[in-house]
């Protein structure tokens, strides 16, 4: 990975405020729009406040998909050409932004100067949340009158640090990045995705940064990527940021990825391999491997401190089967509720997704085997009491090594 050791806060709207009193564009205004309107605001104790852009008001009621009230949300609403966005996000990190984007225009014909907006806040389970179907009109942004496409093209960390300054400039609220449908579709996915991170990413490097939104949607190192962003005339951030071109380069078989929320605070993976040049092999924090030798598979890190991501890397595979599961090696809470999620990308075809069984007691989550052959996956998806290693994997002694 690019060595860029510095911690930023991630990204990724850039939707920035302007001077009060400046010379703005009015909602019958003919003309591209110079720049936009912004006004911010805090979520009061019944999750609810209103703001004045231009000639609307602005009604924002912040909630929990429960319905709960949200107090103390941090709400932008900013209003380009024809679309208002607004995002609400939290300083404290405990839950993940949420934006809504409206056609003024539509809006108009029923509602006339007030506008309703309701926004809906996950807590926060990982750093990483992806929507569940991408903000509405988030693709038009690009298209409206007065806004100055701008472009970054390279590899994943390179132009995120290039979008990390952007954002910062432009004032950068929220952790909100687009993958258009091309991109998504060349790394396995079929339909766009939207990508949000918590506020916590802020105590992470910008290493773990780059490898939480890489694998959101399978894009990594070498992966050539292009970025665009829109700006006013005044130089601001005008809409957010889209991935909209990649070239996929993958050096690897699979690639298997574990993430999982704050408590318990250190969970581990661990591969079986079956013999490789006469000797299986187990891969794990004590024994991490290598690419380049037996077992021509990988573990990166050993993050003893909640949320991941650790990532297995095998390079290349043998006959016969590679078993991976999650262990529960220190922490508060259990398996069952540590919101645990592993993603399976192979070098071809669609990733695979598991999340850990919410019912069963044991220290291991048994996931899935995978034929070095052939590639099939079998899936398992257990909560089970004792190691499941392999028949003869570990000699017949299996011993969790203490950590330093």
């Amino acid at each position: 990975m690019v060595p860029l050791r510095f911690r930023i806060l991630l990204l990724v709207l850039a939707a920035a405020c302007v001077a009060p009193g400046c010379d703005l564009f009015s909602k019958d205004d003919g003309v591209a729009a110079d720049r936009m309107e912004t006004a911010v605001a805090t979520s009061n104790a019944a999750g609810v406040t209103t703001v004045r852009v231009a000639d609307y008001d602005v009604n924002i009621a912040t909630k929990t998909g429960a319905g709960t009230a949200v107090e103390g949300l941090a709400l932008k609403a900013s209003l380009t050409k024809r679309y208002l966005v607004v995002i609400a996000d939290d300083p404290d990190g405990d839950y993940y932004p949420d934006i809504k984007i409206l056609d003024v225009e539509d809006t108009r014909e029923v509602s006339g100067d007030k506008i309703d907006v309701n926004m809906s806040v996950v807590p926060v389970g990982l750093l990483v949340h992806k929507y569940p179907a991408p903000p509405a009109h988030i693709e038009d942004l690009m298209g409206e009158e007065g806004i100055a496409p701008k472009t970054a093209t390279g590899k994943l960390a390179d132009v995120l640090a290039e979008m990390a300054v952007v954002a910062e400039d432009a004032g950068g609220l929220g952790r909100i990045i687009h993958f258009e449908q091309k991109v998504t579709q060349a790394t396995g996915w079929q339909d766009p995705v939207t990508v949000a991170a918590s506020a916590k990413i802020a105590t992470v490097s910008f290493e773990a940064v780059v490898a939480l939104v890489g694998d959101a949607v399978g894009i990594f190192d070498e992966d050539e990527l292009t970025v665009t962003w829109g700006e006013d005339k005044q130089g601001k951030g005008a809409t957010p940021f889209y991935v909209t071109d990649i070239e996929v380069v993958r050096s690897f078989q699979a690639r298997v990825t574990l993430t999982w929320g704050a408590n318990p605070s250190d969970l581990d993976s661990h591969l079986w391999t079956p013999a490789i040049q006469g000797a299986p092999y187990h891969v794990y924090f004590s024994t991490r491997g290598s690419q380049a030798a037996p077992p021509f598979a990988d573990l990166d890190v050993d993050d003893t401190s909640s949320f991941g991501p650790e990532n297995i890397v095998i390079a290349q595979t043998s006959p016969g089967t590679y078993r991976y599961a999650v262990h529960h090696y220190s922490g508060s809470g259990t398996l069952a509720t540590s919101g645990a999620h592993v993603k399976l990308i192979p070098r071809t075809g669609p990733p695979r997704e598991f999340d850990v069984p919410t019912t069963g007691t044991g220290g291991w989550w048994h996931v899935f085997d995978l034929d070095g052959a052939t590639g099939a996956v079998t899936v398992v998806n257990q909560i089970v009491g004792s190691v499941p290693a392999p028949r003869g994997a570990e000699g017949g002694v299996f011993v969790v090594a203490p950590k330093r």
